[in-house]
């Protein structure tokens, strides 16, 4: 009987799928397989909670233009028309931004600041606000306490016109926490 190739082809599929299950069965120990580990840790969410705005109190309209630096630990220096011993009014409250950070304890954290100027307005009128830092260590990334808090202080520099507009400036920056 003469075959032609489709036949031959069907022929030949058929031999293999009729012999598949007795080759499967015919090789043992030509495979290998162990259990895998599997893992998960579940952490307490890292949290921030502001608790006082940063404050660089009443300033007296500069004639010049000048910086107030307000540092993360509440020291104010000025440069340019802006004098601490005549422009700034000693009697409002002023201070560093404070933050209170919770989350794993003993965990290292990665903390980010702004890094671009944030405007402050008072209706139409601005003033810029940069150099964004804190100083709660000396090096290296911030860990948690045993307890699992970390305080956080805030502090910036405020660059104002001459003649700057009088009023009440305000505005907002994001300070991000996230777990090493």
């Amino acid at each position: 009987m003469k075959m032609f190739p489709v036949q031959l082809f069907r022929a030949a599929l058929m031999a293999a799928l009729a012999m598949a299950p007795a080759m499967a069965s015919a090789a043992p120990g030509n495979g290998s397989s162990t259990p895998g580990a599997a893992q998960a840790m579940v952490v307490r969410p890292i949290r921030i909670v502001a608790v006082n705005a940063l404050r660089f109190g009443q300033i007296a309209r500069p004639t010049t233009a000048g910086t107030i630096v307000m540092s993360p630990l509440g020291v104010i220096t000025a440069t340019g028309g802006l004098l601490p011993s005549t422009a700034i009014v000693q009697n409002i409250a002023r201070g560093p931004g404070s933050f209170m950070i919770t989350g794993d304890p003993n965990r290292l954290f990665r903390l980010t600041l702004p890094t671009r100027n944030i405007t402050l307005r008072s209706g139409t009128r601005t003033i810029r606000m940069s150099a964004m830092r804190s100083t709660n260590w000396v090096s290296g990334n911030p860990r948690f306490d045993a307890a699992g808090e970390f305080p956080l202080f805030i502090g910036a520099t405020l660059n104002l016109r001459a003649n700057q507009g009088v009023g009440t400036y305000t505005g907002t920056y994001t300070a991000t926490v996230v777990y090493q």
